[in-house]
C-alpha cells in the first residue's frame, strides 16, 4: 500500500495505477488529470458528473466544441 499523502489521501496501489480510496466529506465528484496527480481538482455534484459524462457518451462533446 502506498504512503499517505495530505495531497491524495489514502491511495491503494494495484500494479501501476494507484486509486483514491478516501470517503468524500461531501456528496461532490472530485475530477483531476489522473497522469498529473497534482493537478488542481474540479468538484462537480453529481447531477452535474452525469451530464457530464451522458454528454461525452453520446459525442456531444469534442475537442472542436472546447475551443
Amino acid at each position: 500500500m502506498a504512503e499517505q499523502s495530505q495531497k491524495t489521501g489514502d491511495l491503494a496501489e494495484s500494479g501501476r495505477q494507484r486509486r483514491n480510496t478516501r470517503m468524500a466529506s461531501t456528496p461532490d465528484v472530485p475530477v483531476r488529470e489522473s497522469k498529473a496527480p497534482d493537478s488542481p481538482v474540479l468538484r462537480l455534484s453529481p447531477p452535474c458528473w452525469t451530464a457530464f459524462v451522458t454528454a461525452v457518451k453520446h459525442g456531444h462533446l469534442t475537442a472542436a466544441s472546447c475551443n
